[in-house]
C-alpha cells in the first residue's frame, strides 16, 4: 500500500513478476506463485488478498519444456491489521441533571507504525416527537486508543427522546455503535402519600 509504505493484513496483494528463461534450446512452461497454500500463475502474477501478519513467504515454482524445475522463496513482511474496535459505549441521564448525557467510551485503532488515520465522532439527534439532524458532541482525531467518559451539557430536553451514535474510523474502515436516550417524562406519577397519583403531571394530592 502506497500510503504505508508496507504490505498490510487483510489489504494487500502481491504482485509477483518472474524473469526466466530456458537453458539448451528449452523454454519455459509454466510459472507458479504461491502464498498461503493458494496458486497463481504466470510472469506477471498477482496473489490474493494476504491473511496472515508478520513474516509471509512466497513460493515460485518454474518449469521449463523439458519438465525440469526451478525453485525460490522469498520472504514479506506484512503489518497486522484490524479495523477499528469500540469496546464500550454506553449513555445515560445524569440522575441530579436529565438534560445532562453521561457516556463511556473505549476504542481502539490500529496503528499501523502511526501511518493510520484515526477519528471518532460522537453526535446525538432528537428522534421524538420530531426528528432532528445531528448534532456533534465531539470530534477528535488525537488518539488510536483510548478508555474515557464525557459529560454532554445540558442539551438533552428531559421529555424528548434521542439517539446518539459513536463512530471511530481509520484509513480503511468506520465502527459505528448507536444508542438511545429515552424521556424521563412518566405517565404514570404517584405522590409521597402513596395514595394517589397524576396522570402525565406530577401527584400533589
Amino acid at each position: 500500500n502506497a500510503k504505508f509504505g508496507a504490505y498490510i493484513q487483510n489489504k494487500s496483494r502481491f504482485n509477483v513478476v518472474t524473469s526466466a528463461s530456458g537453458a539448451y534450446s528449452s523454454t519455459i512452461s509454466q510459472i507458479r506463485v504461491t502464498l498461503q497454500g493458494n496458486h497463481v500463475y504466470g510472469a506477471n502474477a498477482t496473489t490474493g488478498i494476504v491473511t496472515t501478519e508478520g513474516t509471509v513467504p512466497i513460493a515460485v515454482r518454474v518449469i521449463d519444456s523439458r519438465g525440469r524445475e526451478a525453485n525460490a522463496s522469498y520472504n514479506r513482511t506484512v503489518l497486522a491489521y484490524s479495523n477499528p474496535a469500540i469496546s464500550t459505549f454506553t449513555a445515560s441521564r445524569n440522575e441530579a441533571t436529565e438534560t445532562i448525557v453521561n457516556f463511556a467510551m473505549n476504542f481502539n485503532v490500529v496503528t499501523l507504525g502511526n501511518a493510520n488515520d484515526k477519528e471518532y465522532i460522537l453526535d446525538y439527534r432528537q428522534i421524538a416527537p420530531s426528528v432532528s439532524g445531528w448534532t456533534t458532541l465531539i470530534n477528535s482525531t488525537s488518539y488510536y486508543t483510548r478508555n474515557f467518559t464525557h459529560d454532554s451539557g445540558e442539551v438533552f430536553v428531559e421529555d424528548n427522546t434521542y439517539e446518539v451514535r459513536f463512530r471511530v474510523s481509520d484509513y480503511f474502515t468506520t465502527a459505528t455503535l448507536i444508542r438511545t436516550i429515552n424521556p424521563t417524562f412518566a405517565l404514570f406519577n404517584y405522590n409521597e402519600s402513596g395514595r394517589g397519583f397524576a396522570l402525565g403531571g406530577l401527584s400533589t394530592g
